[in-house]
């Protein structure tokens, strides 16, 4: 036996050897486990999604952020979420919310569209512009011969060498007479 285990070999051996008595406890003891956990997280289910119609007054609001519920009435529900509705506020829009932003209406107010002002269409007026005289493109002055060439420009001359050169000797720097 090793490991609690007979090992499996091709020597003839009945099958009673090969089972184990704990195994067959310890599946029992998950199962049960496993059940009574299933039991306790069916407790804290989540209710079921309320469902608005066709004209239903309702409130919502525009986010978690948001601390202001508004009025409006549910249009539609949307048709590619079955979480979501098509809502018209007060301003005359059809907005999209989902329902974790809305709530049923309780207070018994009737719903106003508040009608957007029609802004008044202002007839363009034609922009005249004074016409002023074309005149002649100056030309550019030619620069002057006297202006010093720059160093890219500057013809190069033969480095001349120095009357002496400096040899350093043990610690000090001494001069080394370029005489003969």
């Amino acid at each position: 036996m090793f490991f609690n285990r007979y090992l499996r070999s091709n020597l003839p051996m009945s099958d009673s050897l090969l089972t184990n008595e704990h195994c067959n406890v310890t599946r029992q003891l998950l199962s049960e486990k496993q059940s009574k956990s299933a039991e306790y997280y069916d407790r804290t289910k989540t209710t079921s999604v309320p469902e608005y119609v066709k004209g239903q007054n309702i409130v919502y609001r525009n986010g978690y952020d948001d601390k202001v519920w508004r009025s409006g009435v549910v249009v539609s529900k949307h048709p590619d979420s079955n979480r979501s509705y098509d809502i018209l506020n007060s301003q005359g829009n059809v907005i999209r919310r989902n329902v974790r932003f809305l709530q049923p209406d309780h207070t018994g107010r009737t719903f106003n569209v508040i009608p957007p002002a029609t802004p008044k269409i202002r007839q363009p007026t034609p922009i005249s512009t004074p016409k002023q005289p074309v005149l002649p493109t100056p030309v550019p002055p030619e620069p002057p011969d006297n202006i010093p060439l720059r160093r890219s420009a500057r013809i190069a001359s033969k480095a001349k060498e120095p009357d002496r050169v400096p040899v350093r000797r043990s610690k000090r720097i001494a001069e080394k007479s370029t005489r003969n």
